[in-house]
């Protein structure tokens, strides 16, 4: 902590959370392999969960601009956990041997990296896209009957209404929200 705190640009919580997940999912991969002993499993994933929770990002010091590649975040995730799964069975917890057991940090990263995504997708562009569509469709109506003329290549064209142009905004979005529900879907 005293090597690296020094910058004020830490990782979002959202990769920090994911880098929890991940490590969580190999702690238990690691053990259904009988890699790793029970109660050591036991206790990484108690302590990823916390560093999923929020409770060990204290101890996620390194920077963004700092780390220069992915394997100064997972050293340091590595660290937090191990520290808290020791105190947790009151023996230590090896950052590398037991909760990176088998990860490379050029495998580790990407993957929460793509977590992350899909969790801020989830929690914050969804729902800001569901509003915005609603606000189109408001206009819709709101603007329904107003006639302005058409454009086609900078050319006029036939008389359209501003709801028609709203409306067609927001059926870009609907379908576009469609397509991804459908695509997550099996055949």
């Amino acid at each position: 902590m005293e090597l690296f705190n020094f910058s004020s640009f830490r990782f979002q919580r959202s990769i920090v959370k994911a880098m929890g997940m991940v490590k969580y999912a190999a702690a238990k991969v690691n053990s259904q392999l009988s890699l790793l002993p029970s109660d050591v499993t036991e206790v990484i994933m108690k302590a990823s969960w916390e560093l999923v929770e929020g409770k060990l990002d204290r101890w996620v010091v390194v920077g963004v601009i700092q780390t220069g590649s992915e394997t100064g975040l997972n050293t340091n995730i590595n660290e937090a956990i191990a520290k808290r799964a020791s105190e947790l069975l009151g023996r230590v917890v090896n950052p590398n041997d037991h909760v990176n057991m088998g990860q490379s940090s050029n495998d580790v990263v990407p993957t929460a990296i793509r977590v992350a995504t899909y969790l801020e997708v989830e929690s914050s562009l969804t729902p800001a896209l569901t509003d915005f569509t609603r606000l189109l469709e408001d206009k819709v109506v709101e603007y329904g009957d107003l006639v302005k003329p058409g454009r086609t290549h900078l050319t006029d064209a036939l008389p359209v209404t501003l709801g028609q142009e709203f409306k067609a905004y927001a059926g870009m979005f609907l379908r576009d929200r469609v397509l991804e529900v459908c695509a997550g879907e099996d055949p």
